[in-house]
């Protein structure tokens, strides 16, 4: 690929980069995947909370749909964990508390159950999940989400599988951070008065002229995403030191933004 550029490194907080080097230093990984997980990460951290006002009536949300770029073998998992590491701690404890509450509730007796509301998962990231199951997760959580995808194509295929370009048009008012009806025989209505969506995945080189198709390319969804395509060789292990410190920066930071 030609008229690549590097990417800005500068333009992150010395506790991101000191943490992103020490991954690099100890454990092989590499800046240019780190960096664009700990963006999705951020922007998962802070979903709906923040927004800019450009002008009367334009508002941008923090949102970003990022994709990766990179063969098999680039050790992706780990790179986007590393960064994600404190989204998933605060997934893992909002679950237990939802475990507690829903075990409380059905204690109650049907009285009881009538006078509160039923617990709901708060959460802040999915994985896997179906465009459907998307939007409803979105109508409970008002911050939004980020959702965390190995294959990014495989995960916009699946959009189109049972509704063409439909649900890809849905995705583009997500994006804009438009308000959504969602109608069904099977459930209620529900509006999302602000659906907030970050996604994060991968996709390899040879699959990426799949993903920039023609009608992708005419109605914006393509020029929506962020790419990094990693380059030079990859970096082996080195200095296996601890590097708590970083970690510890870089953690606090999170939680700031949450």
């Amino acid at each position: 690929m030609k008229n690549l550029t590097e990417f800005p490194e500068h333009v992150f907080p010395e506790s991101v980069t000191k943490y992103v080097h020490a991954l690099e230093r100890s454990g092989g990984l590499i800046p240019d995947l780190l960096y664009p997980a700990g963006l999705s990460a951020f922007s998962g951290l802070i979903g709906a909370s923040v927004c800019t006002n450009i002008s009367t009536g334009w508002t941008v949300y923090p949102s970003l749909w990022i994709a990766t770029i990179g063969h098999s073998g680039i050790k992706k998992s780990p790179n986007i964990g590393s960064m994600l590491r404190v989204n998933r701690i605060i997934d893992n404890k909002n679950f237990e508390l939802f475990e507690a509450s829903l075990k409380e509730y059905n204690s109650l007796n049907p009285e009881e159950k009538n006078s509160v509301n039923r617990p709901f998962h708060k959460r802040i990231s999915l994985s896997d999940a179906t465009f459907e199951a998307i939007q409803a997760e979105l109508y409970k959580n008002q911050l939004g989400l980020t959702v965390d995808k190995d294959e990014i194509l495989g995960f916009f295929s699946d959009l189109n599988k049972y509704r063409p370009s439909g649900n890809e048009e849905a995705l583009l008012s997500i994006y804009s951070t438009q308000p959504i009806d969602v109608v069904r025989k099977s459930s209620e209505p529900f509006r999302i008065k602000k659906p907030f969506l970050t996604m994060l995945g991968g996709i390899q080189i040879k699959r990426l002229k799949n993903l920039l198709t023609a009608d992708r390319l005419a109605n914006g969804f393509a020029s929506r995403i962020l790419y990094s395509f990693p380059q030079g060789p990859i970096v082996k292990r080195g200095d296996r030191s601890e590097f708590k410190f970083e970690l510890e920066e870089y953690e606090a930071l999170c939680y700031r933004l949450y």
